[in-house]
This record gives C-alpha cells, sequence and structure tokens, in this order.
C-alpha cells in the first residue's frame, strides 16, 4: 500500500509539473510574439511617417534592443529552467 501511495505522489508530481511547464512556455511564447508584432508595428509606423523620433534618435534603438535582449533572456529561461535535464531528470 505504501509503494502504491509513493508511486501515486510520484506521477501526481511529474503532471503537475508538465502542467506548470507547459504553461510556463506557452506563456513566454506569447510574450516573445507580442514583443515582435510590437516592433514590427513600431517599425512599419516609424518608416511610414506616423511616428517621429528625429528629436529622440536613440527611441527606437533602444526599444529594439530592449526588446532584443528581453527575446533573449526569456529564450534562456525556457531552455535553462524549463527544458533542462537538471530539472526533469527522466529525459
Amino acid at each position: 500500500m505504501l509503494a502504491a501511495a509513493k508511486v501515486r505522489v510520484e506521477i501526481d508530481g511529474r503532471k503537475q509539473f508538465f502542467r506548470l511547464q507547459k504553461r510556463w512556455s506557452d506563456s513566454i511564447t506569447w510574450w516573445i510574439s507580442g514583443l515582435i508584432v510590437f516592433n514590427a508595428t513600431l517599425t512599419v509606423l516609424v518608416g511610414a511617417g506616423c511616428l517621429d523620433f528625429s528629436r529622440t534618435p536613440w527611441f527606437v534603438t533602444a526599444v529594439t534592443v530592449e526588446t532584443f535582449l528581453q527575446v533573449v533572456g526569456l529564450g534562456y529561461v525556457a531552455a535553462r529552467y524549463l527544458f533542462s535535464n537538471e530539472q526533469n531528470p527522466t529525459r
């Protein structure tokens, strides 16, 4: 009986881990997609002349670099903590 309970706890724990892993990876995917859409929209609006940053030319560069760093950081988090073998020793 005790062994069956231990196995049940292990299985339930793994299910919860995989649900959490999926939720985080979906959230990261949506966040990165939103950042890309934002940068694309900003680029189109600046290119079309709807937005003018001539008085602050550093702004578009700063936003682009900041977005790039967020994407790289989120990719690192996903690779390191969500899908590494250290976090899930059965892989």
